[in-house]
Parts: structure tokens; sequence; C-alpha cells
């Protein structure tokens, strides 16, 4: 599909600034929430996420590939489910999991890769805090834990996220000791839902809108070097597995729409593509690259 007609970009808008994609970004963040159908992030009251995706892109016939968490977000960094699909659990034997990944291929171009993780309490930690059913940190919606080739580098690149104020991604985005892939986990909702973890509708609006700025002032964004994408592991609908999928750089042409059936492996393709990573991973190797459809 070709871009939507290019329009003027408003003032501050983070994309439709002319700028072309690079043909090697240095920097790609991954935001990723839980449990949302695409018909639900039309409905659900998100005026800050709305107002990105029609200044930025949108995939609107996106799709998460496997039920429940877990399997999705391993086929989105290593392009399969690893024989895990139907699985939520946590790692038995961390940092075991036989299959290469982003992060690692990210390490073997000698870049650095981070996971930024919401209420984590230490480094690299293998198990739900506070342990379930009331856990902020949901161990299994962090795949840097289960990957055995990167297990070594998890202690140092595996972290908390902290706060806009404080902790280790403002202080990497301050000093722009930023990671080539950076994945980033916002918390979980503690086991009241009413209450809502960042990973939920009712606050990831706002995480968001204090969150994006920050990268958006980086000198990396301005000069177009850098690129963000938000989606949702899967869909809460047993029926249908569509998610959002919002794609933001600055050229990307303002309200920008895809109906292309892309996926987690198409957003891995295009994270590898947009990284120049040429070992093309599982089903990312066959799925659609979102590239062309978002001029990135």
């Amino acid at each position: 599909m070709s871009p939507a007609p290019a329009s003027r970009p408003a003032a501050g808008s983070p994309c439709g600034q002319g700028i072309a994609a690079p043909a090697r970004y240095d920097h790609i963040y991954l935001f990723v929430f839980e449990n949302l159908s695409y018909a639900s992030y039309l409905n659900d009251d998100l005026p800050y996420l709305h107002s990105l995706a029609a200044k930025c892109g949108l995939a609107t016939n996106y799709s998460a590939v496997a039920h429940p968490s877990l399997p999705n977000y391993l086929a989105m960094t290593s392009g399969g489910t690893q024989g895990l699909a139907g699985k939520d659990s946590s790692p038995s034997n961390p940092g075991s999991l036989a299959a290469d990944n982003i992060f690692n291929e990210v390490k073997l171009s000698g870049r650095q890769w981070r996971s930024y993780s919401e209420s984590m309490p230490l480094n690299c930690y293998h198990a739900d805090y506070p342990p379930a059913p009331n856990a902020y940190y949901t161990v299994h919606h962090e795949p840097a834990v289960y990957y055995a080739d990167i297990a070594a580098d998890c202690k140092n690149s595996d972290v908390p996220q902290g706060t806009t104020t404080s902790g280790a991604m403002i202080n990497d985005i301050n000093s722009g000791n930023l990671p080539a892939f950076a994945f980033i986990g916002p918390n979980d909702d503690g086991g009241c839902r009413t209450c809502g973890g960042h990973v939920d509708p009712q606050k990831l609006d706002g995480y968001l809108r204090k969150w994006l700025p920050h990268i958006f002032a980086t000198r990396s964004y301005r000069v177009g070097k850098s690129a963000i994408f938000i989606t949702w592991d899967e869909s809460d609908s047993t029926s249908s597995n569509q998610v959002a999928m919002i794609a933001v750089a600055p050229s990307i042409q303002a309200g920008t729409q895809s109906p292309i059936a892309f996926n987690h492996y198409s957003l891995l393709r295009s994270i590898e593509e947009m990284l120049g990573i040429s070992n093309l991973m599982g089903s990312a190797a066959t799925a659609p690259s979102m590239r062309s459809a978002f001029s990135m």
C-alpha cells in the first residue's frame, strides 16, 4: 500500500518531517503492551496513542501469532514460538532456550542491546515480583531472560527501567549511551485489573506520554536515525488475534496506514533489516517487511 498523501506535520509532530529513512538505523525502540484487541484499541480512551497513530503510522491488519503471552514475546524476538505455544511459564532453567534471537544478533554485530523492564527488582530477574498473582514485574513478558546465547550478558543488559526522572533508561537517553535495540516492558497490573499496570489500557496512554518525548528529543531521533514500534503481545479475544501496531519515525508520512497482513514475524524482520542484520531468523525470513509500507 502506498503511504497516505503527505500532509504538513503538526507543530512538534514526531513524524512527517520529510527526512529520508536511513539504510541502517542507529536505534530501534520496541514497546510491548498486554492483551488488547485491535477493536478495543480503536474504541478505548487512548487520546495520546490515537493522536500518535494519526501523526505517524498504523498497521490496520496486524496480528499476534499465538496465545497466551510468552510465545508471542519469543516470536517477536526469535522468529518462532520455540515449542512454547500455549504456555506462559517462567523459565524453569533461566537462560537455557537454545534459539537465536535479536538480542544476540545485535551483540554479534558489535552493538549493544538493552531490555528495560519496569518494576523489575534486580537486573535479569528470573521470577515474578512480587510473587504471582500480585506481580507488577512479570517474567514471561521479558524474553531476554530466556535465551542461552545472551545469558552471560543478561545481568548487565536486562535492567530495571526506572522512571522519567531517574534510573537506567532515562540515564541512557540523557547521556546518549543508547542501545541499538531496546526492548521495553511496562509493568503489569499486580493482579488488579481495575488498578491497571502500564501494560493495560487504563495507564498505558499516560506512560507513553511521559516517555516518548524524551526519545523524540534525542539527536538520533531528530536526524532520523531512530525509530519506535508500539504493539501488543496478543488480543484480549479468543476469536481474533488482531492487535494494533504503531510505527513512529521522522520519515513516516503523517497518517500513513497499511492494510497488509503483518504479524510479529514481520516486526522482527523489519527490525533486523533496519539494523542491518542479514541473518533473518525463523519465520521472519518469509514474513513481509513493514519498511516500505511505512517509509522506514
